[in-house]
Formats: C-alpha cells, sequence, structure tokens
C-alpha cells in the first residue's frame, strides 16, 4: 500500500499541534473557506510545513489528505466541547465540561460515563481534562450560529438600524433571542 490517509499516525499531540498551529497563523486563517474548511491548495501547504517542520515518528508523511481527514476530526472535536458548553449537545444532559478538569469523572460518576462515551466516544479522552487545543481552534475557526434563530447581518443589509422603524412589519421579518444570546449585545 502506497503512503496515504490511511499511514499518517496521529497520536502523538504534537502533530495535531503544528497542525493546529499553522492554520492559527494569521497568513493561513484566509485559507479557510465557509465553513472552516481547508482548500486543497492549504492543504498541501500544511503538508509542507509539517514535512519541513515535524519529524514523523510513526506512520507515514501527513499527506494533504491525511491533514484534511485529520482537520475534519479536529473541527468534530472542537463542534462537539463547544455544544456541550453552551449546552445544546443532545444526550449531553447532566455533564458540565470545564477546559481544566474536561468533564470531571469520578469514582462516584465513572458508571454513568462509561455509558455517555459508549454512545458519545469522541469525549472519552477528555474524562478528566481538557482539550489543550479548544482555544487556539475556537480563534481558527469562523463563528457559527446553529438553531432556528440565527441572525445574520447580510440579510439585513445596511438597513439593520431601521429594524424598528414603522415600515417593517412583524409578518415580514421575525427574530427571537434567547435571554442567553440577547446577554451578548
Amino acid at each position: 500500500m502506497g503512503r496515504g490517509v490511511s499511514d499518517a499516525d496521529w497520536s502523538n499531540p504534537e502533530d495535531t499541534g503544528a497542525v493546529i498551529q499553522f492554520f492559527f497563523k494569521a497568513e493561513n486563517r484566509g485559507k479557510l473557506g465557509q465553513g472552516g474548511n481547508p482548500t486543497k491548495a492549504a492543504l498541501n501547504e500544511c503538508a509542507a510545513y509539517l514535512a519541513k517542520n515535524q519529524e514523523v515518528k510513526k506512520g507515514g508523511p501527513k499527506t494533504a489528505g491525511a491533514i484534511g481527514t485529520r482537520w475534519r476530526k479536529i473541527k468534530s472535536i472542537f463542534e462537539a466541547i463547544l455544544a456541550v458548553k453552551q449546552k445544546k449537545f443532545v444526550g449531553a444532559s447532566g455533564w458540565n465540561y470545564d477546559d481544566e478538569t474536561g468533564f470531571g469523572v469520578t469514582e462516584s460518576n465513572i458508571d454513568e460515563w462509561n455509558d455517555f462515551v459508549r454512545t458519545h466516544t469522541i469525549f472519552k479522552p477528555f474524562a478528566t481534562k481538557g482539550w489543550e487545543f479548544f482555544d487556539e481552534v475556537q480563534e481558527i475557526l469562523p463563528a457559527t450560529t446553529r438553531g432556528n434563530s440565527i441572525h445574520s447581518p447580510s440579510i439585513l443589509g445596511d438597513h439593520s438600524s431601521s429594524l424598528h422603524s414603522s415600515s417593517l412589519h412583524s409578518s415580514s421579518l421575525h427574530f427571537t433571542l434567547s435571554l442567553d444570546e440577547a446577554s451578548r449585545f
């Protein structure tokens, strides 16, 4: 089998950190498209960066394909943790996440934890420690809002200041903010 996606090994956290650092650099942030997905050219640049700056200790080289797969995993971890922090992760009721202690699993809740990660395996590494890359990835990825009530300034154009104008009828434009969302303004 040739060296490809399946040959790359990501068990060393430094390798994941190097990918994140590549996209963390200001000159590389623009290489992430809408939704925070890197372009093929950016993945190739990242592969060249890793080949030059990161020694392969196990597995094959980090190819553009392998990096793309790893980036999707990074995004999945970030989005799942963010959803738990925002109390929006379905199935995580009763669990809290802290950047330092992760889910704070102790002897008293280990059985519940084992049940939880049986279904939500993405959280298994974070039983007692937070994800070391959360803050960096949060800075890299574009802010996205999910749900039924999304504020999109592009919809309003330059007329956002006229929202309270009598010319706008409630049937033509409807925004709903929860108390949590409203407190950000």
